[in-house]
């Protein structure tokens, strides 16, 4: 698909994919699997407690995961040419190039994995005052 996809407030499995443009889903609380050849993918987990996998991945893009600020998980990331930042873990950079992610967050549990190879790589943690707000989906217009 080529243009920008959009996911709100799916409360069960999604998988999505493009080829050309951005994938943003926000108000995840299963397991996500997205992917992108040409554009960023951002996710927003309202919760993830019962969720066993997220993935995120894109050839030519940055990534964006933010989860619940007293998420449980396992993360792991890799960049081959880009940076990642991550709340709570420690990022390794590999020499020539790339680098890499691998932390648990509080109990661990969720198997979260961000992966391109060209673009950045963001983790973030929700403010525990700013959980993430459980989205509406808006009704369909009756005609």
């Amino acid at each position: 698909m080529n243009g920008p996809v959009q996911i709100i407030g799916v409360r069960g499995p999604v998988q999505a994919s493009a080829v050309n443009g951005p994938l943003t889903a926000r108000g995840l609380a299963a397991d996500a699997k997205f992917k992108t050849v040409n554009g960023s993918v951002v996710a927003v987990f309202e919760r993830v407690e019962g969720v066993k996998s997220i993935s995120l991945e894109t050839v030519n893009g940055k990534l964006e995961l933010t989860l619940p600020a007293d998420a449980n998980a396992e993360v792991s990331a890799e960049s081959v040419n880009g940076h990642i930042q991550a709340d709570k873990l420690t990022v390794k950079k590999n020499w020539p190039v790339g680098s890499e992610l691998r932390g648990t967050l509080g109990q661990g549990g969720t198997r979260a994995k961000a992966s391109t190879v060209n673009g950045s790589i963001r983790i973030k943690l929700a403010e525990p005052s700013q959980r993430v707000q459980p989205v509406q989906a808006e009704e369909p217009e009756k005609g």
